[in-house]
Protein backbone atom coordinates (compact mmCIF):
# COMPACT_ATOMS: atom_id res chain seq x y z
CA UNK A 1 0.00 0.00 0.00
CA UNK A 2 2.74 2.28 0.59
CA UNK A 3 3.92 2.16 -3.25
CA UNK A 4 0.79 2.95 -3.94
CA UNK A 5 0.24 6.06 -1.81
CA UNK A 6 4.34 6.91 -3.00
CA UNK A 7 2.91 6.51 -6.94
CA UNK A 8 0.16 8.68 -6.16
CA UNK A 9 1.49 11.61 -4.13
CA UNK A 10 4.77 11.63 -6.40
CA UNK A 11 6.92 10.73 -3.59
CA UNK A 12 8.19 7.89 -5.88
CA UNK A 13 8.52 8.51 -9.86
CA UNK A 14 9.28 4.80 -9.76
CA UNK A 15 6.72 2.25 -9.95
CA UNK A 16 7.84 -1.00 -9.10
CA UNK A 17 7.80 -4.27 -11.44
CA UNK A 18 5.95 -5.75 -8.85
CA UNK A 19 3.74 -3.27 -7.83
CA UNK A 20 0.75 -4.27 -10.11
CA UNK A 21 0.88 -7.55 -8.68
CA UNK A 22 0.67 -6.90 -5.11
CA UNK A 23 -1.89 -3.85 -5.97
CA UNK A 24 -4.37 -6.96 -7.02
CA UNK A 25 -3.51 -9.31 -4.39
CA UNK A 26 -4.37 -6.10 -2.09
CA UNK A 27 -7.82 -4.79 -3.98
CA UNK A 28 -8.95 -8.45 -4.01
CA UNK A 29 -8.08 -9.51 -0.30
CA UNK A 30 -11.24 -7.28 1.08
CA UNK A 31 -13.44 -4.54 -0.41
CA UNK A 32 -12.37 -2.76 2.64
CA UNK A 33 -9.07 -2.17 1.16
CA UNK A 34 -10.22 -2.28 -2.38
CA UNK A 35 -12.44 0.94 -0.64
CA UNK A 36 -9.20 2.36 0.82
CA UNK A 37 -7.64 2.85 -2.25
CA UNK A 38 -10.76 4.87 -3.78
CA UNK A 39 -10.26 7.19 -0.64
CA UNK A 40 -6.59 7.42 -1.45
CA UNK A 41 -7.24 8.83 -5.13
CA UNK A 42 -9.52 11.39 -3.23
CA UNK A 43 -6.37 13.37 -3.01
CA UNK A 44 -4.47 13.00 -6.09
CA UNK A 45 -7.67 11.75 -8.56
CA UNK A 46 -5.38 12.84 -11.99
CA UNK A 47 -2.34 10.90 -10.55
CA UNK A 48 -4.71 7.88 -9.62
CA UNK A 49 -6.46 7.87 -13.00
CA UNK A 50 -2.68 6.96 -14.39
CA UNK A 51 -1.63 4.48 -11.81
CA UNK A 52 -4.34 2.76 -11.58
CA UNK A 53 -5.06 2.57 -15.51
CA UNK A 54 -1.06 1.26 -15.34
CA UNK A 55 -2.12 -1.51 -12.72
CA UNK A 56 -4.64 -2.86 -14.53
CA UNK A 57 -3.22 -3.17 -18.09
CA UNK A 58 -0.31 -5.25 -16.42
CA UNK A 59 -3.14 -7.76 -14.55
CA UNK A 60 -5.83 -10.51 -15.54
CA UNK A 61 -8.74 -12.17 -14.11
CA UNK A 62 -10.65 -10.58 -11.14
CA UNK A 63 -7.41 -8.85 -10.04
CA UNK A 64 -8.01 -6.95 -13.49
CA UNK A 65 -11.31 -6.23 -13.12
CA UNK A 66 -10.74 -4.58 -9.91
CA UNK A 67 -8.41 -2.32 -10.63
CA UNK A 68 -10.77 -0.94 -13.78
CA UNK A 69 -13.35 -0.69 -11.10
CA UNK A 70 -10.90 1.52 -9.21
CA UNK A 71 -9.54 3.41 -12.47
CA UNK A 72 -13.26 3.78 -13.26
CA UNK A 73 -14.13 5.89 -10.15
CA UNK A 74 -10.92 8.03 -10.34
CA UNK A 75 -11.86 8.93 -13.99
CA UNK A 76 -14.82 10.21 -12.54
CA UNK A 77 -13.52 11.95 -9.68
CA UNK A 78 -11.88 14.07 -12.71
CA UNK A 79 -15.37 14.50 -14.27
CA UNK A 80 -13.96 12.32 -17.50
CA UNK A 81 -17.19 10.10 -17.54
CA UNK A 82 -16.45 8.78 -20.75
CA UNK A 83 -13.38 7.11 -19.81
CA UNK A 84 -15.18 5.76 -16.13
CA UNK A 85 -17.97 4.80 -18.53
CA UNK A 86 -15.55 2.70 -20.33
CA UNK A 87 -13.39 1.25 -17.65
CA UNK A 88 -16.26 0.39 -16.24
CA UNK A 89 -17.96 -1.98 -18.95
CA UNK A 90 -14.19 -3.32 -19.55
CA UNK A 91 -14.50 -4.37 -15.95
CA UNK A 92 -17.84 -5.58 -16.29
CA UNK A 93 -17.58 -7.42 -19.77
CA UNK A 94 -14.01 -9.35 -18.80
CA UNK A 95 -15.61 -10.64 -15.63
CA UNK A 96 -18.80 -12.10 -17.02
CA UNK A 97 -17.05 -13.14 -19.95
CA UNK A 98 -14.65 -15.20 -17.91
CA UNK A 99 -17.94 -16.75 -16.27
CA UNK A 100 -17.26 -14.51 -13.19
CA UNK A 101 -19.27 -11.99 -11.15
CA UNK A 102 -18.77 -8.69 -12.19
CA UNK A 103 -17.44 -5.97 -9.66
CA UNK A 104 -20.67 -4.82 -8.17
CA UNK A 105 -18.54 -1.41 -7.87
CA UNK A 106 -18.48 -1.46 -11.29
CA UNK A 107 -22.09 -2.43 -12.30
CA UNK A 108 -23.25 0.58 -9.85
CA UNK A 109 -20.90 3.08 -11.24
CA UNK A 110 -21.98 2.11 -14.64
CA UNK A 111 -25.71 2.46 -13.95
CA UNK A 112 -25.44 5.54 -12.17
CA UNK A 113 -23.49 7.30 -14.96
CA UNK A 114 -25.74 6.19 -17.69
CA UNK A 115 -28.85 7.28 -15.72
CA UNK A 116 -26.85 10.61 -15.70
CA UNK A 117 -25.98 11.14 -12.18
CA UNK A 118 -22.80 14.14 -11.55
CA UNK A 119 -19.65 12.90 -10.42
CA UNK A 120 -20.09 15.77 -7.84
CA UNK A 121 -22.44 13.46 -6.48
CA UNK A 122 -20.58 10.38 -6.98
CA UNK A 123 -17.34 12.13 -4.97
CA UNK A 124 -20.15 13.26 -2.10
CA UNK A 125 -20.75 9.63 -1.71
CA UNK A 126 -17.60 8.67 -1.75
CA UNK A 127 -16.23 11.16 0.69
CA UNK A 128 -18.79 10.71 2.83
CA UNK A 129 -18.08 6.65 3.63
CA UNK A 130 -14.41 8.04 4.31
CA UNK A 131 -13.66 6.68 7.66
CA UNK A 132 -11.35 9.89 7.96
CA UNK A 133 -14.30 12.30 7.78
Amino acid sequence: MEDITDALTGASRYISATLSTRAGILITSHPALRDAMLHLALDHERAATNVWTHIARQLRGRPRTEALTIAAVCYCLINDTVRAGIAADIAITEATDAGDEPPTLAAMLLAALESGIEPALIRRVLTDTHPGT
